[in-house]
């Protein structure tokens, strides 16, 4: 495990490559796991799928979910892979709770999240207030708008990415 310091949360960070090729992501504050981030499949480097609370969500359906995300996409012919996360905390804790909870849990996976590894939306338990505490926590900023995308300009309002580095905003 490697030992990471963000904004305050010490936090363990386990990173590993499964036998079928998924990206496993275990984030733990001392004994007690916080959640899991699972990459199935990138596609120019990028994977999409949603991020869930609950207070029992396991490894084992995340990487489910995670495969069925690269189906998912696949079959709409998105460009980008599959990927889920799951959060363990209450989905009805307070509202600054779930937040500091969140950017905790942002600040343990910034660099999927910064490098567009894993682009999270809201899934069960989860909604966009929280996907924003998490994203902002990284110096991320999710807004809407008309979003330049790899090969067009999309006219729908939609929410884009935009990272302080300088990258391009990618829509979400």
């Amino acid at each position: 495990m490697a030992s990471l310091l963000r904004g305050g949360d010490c936090v363990d960070v386990h990173r590993e490559l499964r036998d079928d090729n998924q990206l496993v992501c275990t984030v733990a504050r001392g004994s007690e796991v916080m959640g899991c981030v699972v990459v199935d499949s990138t596609v120019c480097g990028i994977s999409r799928g949603g991020l869930r609370m609950s207070t029992n969500v396991s490894e084992a359906e995340v990487r489910g979910l995670a495969r069925t995300m690269t189906l998912k996409c696949g079959f709409l012919r998105q460009p980008q892979g599959g990927a889920k996360a799951g959060v363990r905390f209450n989905p009805e804790a307070p509202l600054a709770e779930r937040r500091q909870h969140m950017e905790a849990f942002g600040r343990a996976i910034a660099p999927l999240l910064i490098n567009r590894i894993f682009i999270p939306g809201p899934d069960m338990g989860t909604n966009d207030t929280d996907i924003r505490a998490m994203l902002n926590a990284v110096g991320m900023k999710l807004k809407w708008g008309n979003c330049a995308t790899r090969n067009r300009v999309s006219t729908r309002r939609r929410p884009c990415l935009s990272v302080p580095n300088g990258r391009s905003s990618i829509s979400a």
